[in-house]
């Protein structure tokens, strides 16, 4: 009775049964191809993370050099002040200005800093938002950073010009006023270097001696490239022929 109850039913129901087979049957082709999209999906997410954190390691790279870059251009500065203080001491000469000029330097210097330590916290906040719409932006900022620190180096390098023509200045102005010094002590001795006479032992002890400031002032003019002035005053007092009195002395 129940196998002809559900033989009957099959019979009557054969199409309604078939349609829905096929209809269960699309559903579960598109469940399934839903599954496998989804799974394509997460492996794609996946691989942007990792090219995410690839950045962000390579970010972080960026910044220990950015920070390397700052340290050595102040340790450069500070070894450029206490090489200048020294001199300064060990002279005592007046560079008040060429200082302020150095310290001008120095202040332009913290500036770009601070403006690269600003440039490097927008940068950071611009990376911590996680959007694809600032990579574009964090290569324009990194170009931005570099275009900095060149600068930067360049005005390191302008200080380093500075100090040196500072430096020669300094042992010019030394120079002229060490010969300035025995040219007055060359002219209270009233020597006449053309004319010596041997029979005058005080006379030969001053001639010596004018003669060896002479030499003094040559040599300092020589060394520092004073000026042909100084040259001009030793080759007046040299003479040409020199006259020697030396017999009937008693």
């Amino acid at each position: 009775m129940d196998l002809d109850f559900i033989s009957d039913f099959f019979k009557k129901n054969i199409i309604v049964l078939v349609v829905c087979i096929f209809i269960f049957s699309g559903a579960f082709v598109f469940v399934y191809d839903e599954y496998k999209e989804n799974q394509k999906n997460i492996i794609s997410l996946y691989d942007l993370r990792s090219d995410f954190e690839k950045e962000k390691q390579d970010f972080e790279k960026y910044k220990i050099e950015i920070n390397k870059s700052i340290y050595d251009e102040r340790l450069a500065l500070s070894n450029l002040k206490n090489e200048f203080e020294k001199e300064k001491n060990k002279e005592k000469l007046d560079l008040i200005d060429k200082r302020n000029l150095v310290e001008k330097r120095e202040k332009a210097l913290d500036e770009r800093a601070l403006d690269l330590e600003i440039k490097y916290n927008e940068l950071r906040k611009s990376f911590d938002s996680d959007s694809a719409e600032n990579a574009l932006l964090i290569s324009e900022k990194k170009k931005e950073l570099d275009r900095l620190i060149a600068e930067n180096n360049e005005k390191s390098k302008d200080i380093e010009s500075l100090y040196k023509h500072f430096s020669e200045e300094a042992l010019r102005e030394k120079a002229e006023n060490q010969i300035q010094e025995l040219i007055a002590e060359f002219r209270v001795l009233g020597v006449d270097l053309s004319r010596r006479n041997e029979c005058d032992e005080e006379g030969m002890k001053k001639y010596r001696q004018a003669q060896s400031i002479l030499d003094q002032i040559s040599a300092i003019a020589n060394s520092q490239k004073v000026g042909a002035g100084y040259m001009q005053f030793i080759r007046s007092k040299s003479g040409g022929m020199v006259s020697v009195y030396s017999f009937g002395c008693n």
